[in-house]
């Protein structure tokens, strides 16, 4: 691990640097208790690490297991985040649910940004029991169709990585542990892996939720997918950017997520 690679971000500056006492912060969650009780599965956003649900993990103590897993490439270093394919995050994600759902009879899934696609993705395939999407990467604040080819373009100019915009953070006093830099062929993954999926709504009860000042996905876009389902309800967040565990109403998600597990 190179540790000038990593750094904590607000608005895409770096507030604090990243120290070996930090380290830890980069290391997966995997909390068991009782088994055949209930458990949910943590799936952080693009570049950045679990350290993002250091205030929601608490409000999930009554869950009978919490685990967070470091998506592949992540945690690591940029070079391997370089390497890093969106089947290795979809496989990633599907195979800590799996392992859930063997010794767990209700598992729900919470994902932020890139998590929230990968928790879709999980909830076409299994029967997640609840669904808790912030900020899902469905759609982004730039067109699609443009967003591959820029990439494309900078690497033929000899450009391999760009600083990182991490940290989309309304309030100040937070910040986002990630990457400084990110590369292009990552940045192609992601944007690839989005182009690419074909939107189910979920079946399961969901709550999704948008923030008022998210400069990365578009949340009014996000909204209408959900609007009309019956069994999904739309959170806006008016004190929130992008990275909504860390942000300003993020007492409004642990709450619900304490009252949800609380009603069974």
């Amino acid at each position: 691990m190179n540790m000038d690679e990593f750094a904590w971000l607000w608005q895409g500056i770096v507030k604090k640097k990243f120290t070996k006492s930090d380290k830890h912060y980069l290391d997966p969650i995997n909390i068991r208790r009782k088994k055949n009780g209930r458990a949910i599965l943590l799936l952080h956003g693009f570049s950045s690490s679990p350290a993002v649900f250091r205030h929601i993990v608490p409000a999930c103590a009554l869950y009978d297991a919490i685990s967070a897993p470091v998506l592949p490439g992540h945690g690591l270093s940029i070079a391997a985040f370089a390497k890093v394919t969106g089947e290795e995050w979809l496989n990633n994600a599907k195979a800590e649910y799996q392992k859930l759902a063997l010794d767990y009879a209700k598992v729900d899934v919470l994902g932020l940004s890139l998590g929230g696609l990968l928790a879709l993705h999980i909830a076409t395939l299994y029967k997640p029991h609840h669904l808790y999407l912030l900020a899902p990467a469905l759609l982004l604040n730039f067109p699609l169709n443009l967003g591959p080819r820029l990439p494309n373009f900078l690497a033929k100019i000899g450009i391999k990585t760009i600083r990182s915009q991490g940290g989309n953070i309304h309030q100040r006093y937070e910040a986002e542990l990630t990457y400084k830099r990110l590369p292009l062929t990552t940045i192609t993954e992601v944007i690839n892996l989005i182009h690419s999926f074909n939107f189910k709504p979920p079946t399961c009860p969901t709550d999704v939720f948008l923030g008022k000042y998210d400069a990365t996905v578009n949340s009014g876009r996000i909204a209408l997918l959900f609007k009309n389902l019956p069994n999904a309800n739309i959170h806006w967040l008016n004190h929130s950017a992008h990275v909504l565990p860390l942000d300003e109403d993020k007492n409004l998600i642990n709450n619900l997520i304490q009252t949800n597990l609380l009603k069974g």
